[in-house]
């Protein structure tokens, strides 16, 4: 998740290269110390799921420490980073409805973390009702603390990407697009998660037709 509104604090190195392009100032992790967060803040976390360790552990799923920071963790900072940014419900309401809220690809570990855990894409889409609503849960958070402008990202097609490609390769033919290479059952995974983010969102849209979130599309892209 990243407010407005680059990071070792938080175990992310990606850069905002949008931001950079329109000569913004990089956001410090939420994490850092010694650092101002009045023009936003990164509270992204390599490995970052949108469920929590306890749902991983209880369901018998593989997570992998330091990958166990979830969208609830990343909220009670947002949380914990409140008062230092505004000091009143109105203030921060104020504050908020200034403010860009990006809740980044969530989803693409949690589904990861089951794969590796050996489970089948079948048995993995089972939660992804849990997984949309946790983020779901999480954009209509930010929209109750004042957020006016919300972008949430889908899934890109998780069946075309390098990684993936190679550890959950197959020798039958048939499971990769023909027209992509892309494995079939991976990238259904991914649509099937868009569609429902997107139907959920259009939920949020209709209870908050002043501030609707927006859903950056990729349902229609593969």
């Amino acid at each position: 998740m990243r407010v407005k509104m680059k990071s070792s604090a938080n175990s992310y190195s990606g850069k905002l290269h949008a931001a950079q392009a329109l000569g913004l100032p990089l956001l410090p992790p939420s994490q850092a110390t010694n650092h101002s967060f009045l023009q936003g803040a990164n509270f992204a976390v390599a490995g970052g799921t949108a469920l929590n360790r306890t749902f991983f552990l209880e369901n018998g799923y593989q997570i992998f420490t330091p990958y166990n920071v979830s969208l609830g963790d990343q909220l009670g900072w947002f949380d914990a980073m409140k008062p230092s940014l505004c000091n009143s419900t109105q203030a921060c309401e104020e504050y908020f409805a200034k403010a860009l809220f990006v809740v980044g690809e969530f989803g693409w570990n949690d589904y990861g973390f089951m794969l590796l855990s050996g489970r089948r894409v079948d048995e993995i889409r089972s939660h992804t009702p849990q997984v949309v609503g946790m983020i779901c849960a999480a954009t209509e958070k930010l929209i109750e603390e004042g957020g006016k402008t919300v972008v949430v990202s889908g899934l890109t097609p998780m069946g075309c990407a390098t990684g993936n490609l190679v550890l959950f390769g197959s020798q039958n033919e048939a499971d990769y697009e023909p027209d992509t290479g892309c494995l079939k059952d991976l990238n259904s995974l991914s649509r099937d998660h868009n569609l429902q983010l997107r139907r959920v969102l259009m939920q949020l849209n209709c209870k908050y037709p002043d501030c609707p979130p927006t859903n950056t599309e990729h349902v229609n892209r593969f």
